[in-house]
């Protein structure tokens, strides 16, 4: 039997307990968090230092010093082959916004943590158009 491919991803997030049991809550479904970042700033001056590139960047869209919604700008220029999933406590206007900063899928954090799981794995498997 082939051997599942692991997920790389980042996550970027100003909430470290959140943040931090994601990453725990991901990892023990078999994706590989390579990154944990404070902020957006913080996300791309990590990416910017690192010989490995995350396949997924989970965004949170309220962060200090650099936001979900610039992020997502930055990275779609910088780095246009990482897939941006924004992860926050959003209403249908600010996820519209994630999408038009290049956001590829929303996920709201009340939803349950298989829905997160979900939206990675959807995001894994499409292909982008580049």
């Amino acid at each position: 039997m082939p051997k599942k491919q692991t997920i790389s991803l980042a996550i970027a997030d100003d909430a470290v307990v959140f943040r931090t049991l994601i990453s725990v809550y991901l990892t023990k479904q078999g994706c590989s968090v390579i990154c944990q970042a404070s902020d957006g700033k913080d996300l791309l001056d990590q990416l910017a230092a690192s010989d490995t590139l995350p396949e997924i960047c989970i965004l949170d869209t309220n962060m200090p010093v650099m936001n979900g919604y610039e992020t997502a700008k930055m990275l779609r220029l910088s780095y246009p082959r990482i897939r941006i999933l924004a992860y926050s406590f959003a209403n249908e206007a600010a996820k519209r916004k994630m999408i038009e900063s290049g956001a590829d899928e929303c996920v709201d954090k009340e939803a349950p943590p298989e829905s997160l799981l979900e939206a990675i794995t959807m995001l894994h498997k499409r292909q982008r158009s580049y």
